[in-house]
């Protein structure tokens, strides 16, 4: 898998609800995440690949343009946390960290109502599926 790359997951219960999500794994694109993008598309999210130890993470939503729900991740890929309609913190404002609740070894971005409209709930475990070039 690489930078940039669209990655598939299945939600592994009920109906298994299929995502895509945008891959981000460097220092420098897991911190500029979605900032200064206008959109992101419906259902698709931006997944965020830590190689550290799992501990409890931090967001902010610095320089955002719309409203955000935040999944966070263990190792494997059990939903430990949800951070749900995180508001855009625009410059000149104080921007406070969005933190999980346990400890997480990853985190999905999606649009603010995504995760609801997916049925993802603390506990659900997601499948990885496939990567694909952008």
């Amino acid at each position: 898998m690489k930078e940039g790359d669209l990655l598939s997951f299945r939600v592994n219960k009920g109906q298994g609800r299929f995502f895509k999500a945008e891959l981000v794994q460097t220092e420098e694109t897991r911190r500029q995440g979605l900032m200064f993008r206008d959109k992101q598309p419906h259902l698709q999210g931006m997944f965020f690949l830590f190689t550290d130890k799992a501990k409890r993470r931090s967001m902010w939503m610095m320089n955002m343009r719309f409203a955000l729900d935040i999944v966070w991740l263990d190792g494997s890929l059990r939903i430990v946390s949800i951070i749900r309609g995180a508001q855009p913190c625009r410059t000149g404002e104080v921007c406070e960290d969005i933190t999980s609740t346990y400890n997480a070894q990853h985190a999905i971005e999606f649009n603010a109502g995504d995760a609801k409209a997916l049925g993802l709930e603390e506990g659900d475990h997601l499948k990885f599926l496939s990567a694909k070039s952008k």
